[in-house]
């Protein structure tokens, strides 16, 4: 086989093709976008966004100070991945098509699908990572049963509310619940909110709301949801629906986003919520140094016992809350 398939370049190339299915809705819409930085670990303040308007300045005067409403601090160590995958030579040889000689090609092919493989187990637990802390907390379980949790500091009052009567009444007064979580994200954060992340069981409520229900009937859009179960734009938000679930170690399917909520926030700005990724420590492709990598990875490993192409994939990260005024959950069933 040539030297290709062993160079650093051929698995960026592979890393950078591969998108996330849609299915894992946050992740593929880089809902909490993704920076890159050097380093392993992270340090951010909690912050009210300041909506002042007045302190201006005498012609020639010195600068006034300009402060942020910092309302608390976080210091985290990112949350590190690190996986294996051995491919023995002989399966590479089997893996010549009818008809062709070019194992390479085929064995190239291989290693690209096992790669994909291991950027979805990526990619799945960065979306776990995204829904919880659009949640408040991540809950991170390390080999060996040491469990981490990130708190993200979320604020009370009406960016956590508990209606009365719960949704799953149909005479709920739901747009007043609405309206009050995105006017505490206008006043706590001075954006507006754009989504609203929930289960389908959410959708399922509201649409037996009593006034929901006579909106919808007298309106296109009614007939759209019969059509693709899909809401669309439903006072003022779009509604982004996400039944997809994961199974925990020795657990159930548990969902990521939790089927009593509705999680609203702003479209994605690095300034409010951000996806931090940070580097790790990989060889060079001549195996004499190790460099400093920032993003996911994937390299190879020759062994000889018996032959076999090795590969190693992994990435740092953790996502950022700075501006938790962005952010309101309504607790919408019982």
């Amino acid at each position: 086989m040539d030297n290709d398939l062993l160079k650093l370049e051929l698995f960026d190339g592979m890393i950078a093709e591969y998108k996330p299915p849609a299915s894992l809705l946050l992740t593929s819409r880089n809902i909490l976008p993704v920076v890159e930085d050097v380093g392993q670990t992270v340090a951010w303040d909690i912050e009210k966004a300041e909506l002042d308007v007045q302190g201006f300045e005498t012609l020639g005067g010195s600068a006034g100070v300009r402060k942020t409403n910092v309302i608390g601090h976080r210091t985290a160590t990112l949350a590190r991945t690190f996986k294996s995958k051995r491919l023995p030579g002989a399966a590479l040889i089997d893996l010549r098509a009818p008809g062709s000689m070019n194992r390479e090609a085929i064995a190239v092919a291989k290693v690209a699908r096992e790669t994909r493989t291991m950027l979805e187990f990526f990619a799945r637990q960065n979306e776990y990572m995204r829904a919880r802390a659009l949640q408040g907390s991540i809950a991170l379980a390390f080999e060996g049963g040491l469990v981490s949790t990130v708190d993200y500091g979320f604020l009370g009052g009406d960016h956590d509310i508990t209606p009365a009567p719960r949704w799953s009444d149909t005479g709920a007064d739901i747009e007043t619940d609405i309206a009050l979580a995105v006017k505490a994200i206008a006043q706590d954060s001075g954006r507006d909110a754009v989504y609203a992340l929930c289960g389908s069981d959410v959708i399922a409520a509201i649409m037996k709301n009593d006034r929901v229900t006579e909106y919808f009937a007298k309106t296109a859009a009614g007939t759209a949801y019969m059509q693709t179960r899909s809401m669309g734009q439903f006072q003022g938000l779009e509604w982004l629906v996400d039944d997809q679930v994961y199974k925990p170690a020795g657990g159930s399917n548990t969902p990521y986003v939790n089927p009593k909520d509705v999680i609203i926030f702003p479209a994605p700005d690095s300034e409010w919520g951000e996806f931090r990724v940070g580097s790790d420590v990989i060889p060079s492709d001549d195996r004499l140094s190790v460099i400093e990598k920032v993003g996911q990875y994937v390299y190879p490993n020759i062994s000889i016992n018996p032959a076999s192409i090795e590969l190693f994939a992994g990435i740092v990260r953790l996502p950022i809350i700075r501006n938790v005024g962005a952010i309101a959950v309504i607790h919408a069933l019982p």
